[in-house]
C-alpha cells in the first residue's frame, strides 16, 4: 500500500505545482493538527498541504469488536501508511474521493461510514472507504477478498473495480 499512495501522492503534488506552482491546498481547518500544513494561510483561508509517513499504528481491534468482523489488511494499510488531507482523482473518467487519513481524526470519517452502511446492511461484508462522486454511490472494499467496488445503494448493486485497494489507488489519475 505505502508503495501505491507514495507514487499517488508524489503524482499528486507534481500536478498541484504545475498547476499552482505550490503544493495542494485545502480550506484551513483549525481543529487539524498543524504537522501537514506547509506555510500561512492565504486571504481565502486556504493552506499548502503535504502527505508525511505514519509514525503512529492505528488500531482497530475497537472496530473489530464492534462489529465482530476482521478488517481487511489492505483497509489497515491505508490507514498505516500516511497522513494526508486529501485523495481524489479521476478512475476511467469517475471523479473519486477515498477517506484522508488525518491525525488525531485518522478514523473518523471512516468511523461514520462504517456505522451507516452497517445500519443499511446489519453487517460489514463490504467496508466503504470513498465515494464515487459523478453518481453518488459508495467506493467499498471486500472485507474478505480485499476487491473494490462501486456500490450503488439505490440499485443495490456494486460494480467491480479493481482487484485491490492499492490496484484501485495506483490507476487514479488527474484528467478525466
Amino acid at each position: 500500500m505505502k508503495t501505491a499512495l507514495h507514487d499517488f501522492f508524489d503524482k499528486y503534488i507534481e500536478m498541484w505545482k504545475s498547476f499552482t506552482g505550490t503544493e495542494p491546498r485545502i480550506a484551513f481547518d483549525e481543529d487539524i493538527q498543524p504537522i501537514l500544513y506547509v506555510g500561512d494561510m492565504d486571504e481565502d483561508e486556504y493552506i499548502c498541504w503535504v502527505p508525511k509517513d505514519k509514525d503512529v499504528v492505528t488500531d482497530f481491534s475497537a472496530i473489530e469488536n464492534d462489529y465482530k468482523i476482521v478488517v481487511n489488511q489492505d483497509i489497515k494499510e491505508y490507514f498505516n501508511s500516511y497522513w494526508f488531507l486529501d485523495l481524489k482523482g479521476f478512475y476511467n473518467g469517475t471523479n473519486v474521493i477515498l477517506e484522508p487519513v488525518i491525525p488525531g481524526k485518522e478514523l473518523d470519517g471512516f468511523i461514520k461510514q462504517l456505522q451507516g452502511y452497517y445500519r443499511i446492511f446489519n453487517e460489514i461484508g463490504y467496508i466503504p472507504i470513498g465515494l464515487e462522486a459523478n453518481n453518488n454511490n459508495l467506493i467499498v472494499v471486500d472485507n474478505t477478498d480485499g476487491k473494490v467496488y462501486f456500490d450503488d445503494l439505490e440499485r443495490k448493486e456494486k460494480v467491480y473495480v479493481a482487484e485491490s485497494l492499492k490496484e484501485f489507488i495506483a490507476k487514479i489519475s488527474f484528467n478525466r
